[in-house]
């Protein structure tokens, strides 16, 4: 209660009396005052506003500053990219222009080269032409009539020497017959070459026991084979791999074959014709007055000359030993229709 006292005592002691024209004053200017801050106020407001448009607008121009500027960075890297394909475009270039010129330079090889496959190829026709008009024709005509000619003079061969059917041999056939022993295996069939039987090699000389008109027969009979084989061959352009001397009932067979380690020609390292014809070993196509290991043989020399001739044809043999059969078989090839195709 004092302090209130107190404190109304003070209020009474600063109560300053003024006048009414100068309190009016006061409150105009203090109202002029407050119309004064407010338009400040307002004016406040207004700049801040402003300001802050400004800053927005501000904050944009930055992000956009920014975006420019990785946008310049990217276009400087684009640019060395470009930069870079631009030298690799101009080496590429340079290559390009390089291939260019080496491929002009085989395109007109080419050209050239096909200017002549082209010229080649006239010949070619021109040359087909002239082969199908005369020259092809002409050489299957020739060789049609070399064939026929064959045929004709073989046939003429087989009349000379026919070869029939005969009874069977007594002594077994010289083709069937071994080399070793008188005993011969079946025959495909007992034939006769100009009425006259082969018979097989004695196993020793002849004497007292041995029918000598029968080997006499056989020795004609391989002369006529000889001569036969030796003909056809000739005919046909075969060189026998064991030549014939003809001799009729006395002829021989030559085997090279048998020469033992025969010296060579150092120089041209092959057996001279001179040697060859001084040490050539003969055996005989007959039995009389011969060991009888040597006629069988001269046997076996002739069938092997007779598979020569049919290997040569392409026509399988009868048999090793059958001489007979494998030339009538030989005979009958030649004379078929199907060798003039062959």
């Amino acid at each position: 209660m004092e302090r209130e006292r107190e404190r109304e005592n003070d209020i009474n002691v600063n109560v300053e009396v003024i006048q009414w024209e100068v309190y009016v004053e006061e409150v105009v200017r203090i109202w002029s005052l407050r119309s004064s801050v407010e338009t400040a106020t307002a004016k406040r407001g207004d700049l801040f506003v402003k300001l802050d448009a400004k800053l927005q607008v501000r904050k944009e121009s930055l992000s956009r500053s920014d975006e420019v500027e990785a946008m310049y960075r990217k276009l400087e890297l684009q640019r060395q990219r470009l930069a870079c394909s631009l030298l690799s475009l101009k080496e590429m270039s340079q290559e390009v222009q390089d291939r260019e010129e080496k491929l002009a330079t085989l395109v007109q090889s080419l050209s050239g080269a096909a200017k002549s496959l082209s010229a080649a190829h006239g010949r070619l026709q021109e040359a087909n032409k002239l082969l199908a008009e005369g020259g092809n024709g002409q050489l299957w005509h020739l060789k049609k009539m070399l064939l026929t000619r064959q045929q004709l003079m073989v046939t003429q061969v087989s009349s000379l020497y026919p070869i029939a059917r005969g009874a069977e041999p007594k002594s077994g056939e010289g083709s069937g017959s071994s080399p070793v022993s008188t005993c011969t295996d079946s025959p495909v069939e007992s034939l006769t070459i100009g009425g006259l039987q082969l018979f097989g090699p004695p196993l020793k000389k002849l004497g007292f026991f041995n029918d000598k008109q029968e080997f006499q027969s056989s020795a004609t009979a391989l002369g006529y084979v000889a001569h036969i084989i030796k003909l056809i061959a000739s005919y046909l352009d075969i060189p026998l791999r064991y030549p014939l001397r003809l001799g009729g009932s006395r002829s021989y067979i030559q085997d090279y074959a048998s020469l033992v380690e025969p010296s060579i020609n150092e120089q041209e390292g092959t057996l001279g014709m001179d040697f060859l014809q001084k040490h050539v070993v003969e055996f005989p196509l007959f039995s009389e007055g011969q060991e009888p290991t040597r006629s069988a043989y001269a046997v076996f020399l002739l069938n092997k000359d007779l598979d020569q001739m049919l290997s040569y044809l392409g026509v399988p043999t009868v048999g090793p030993r059958h001489t007979l059969p494998n030339l009538k078989k030989l005979i009958k090839t030649i004379k078929s229709e199907a060798y003039s195709m062959f």
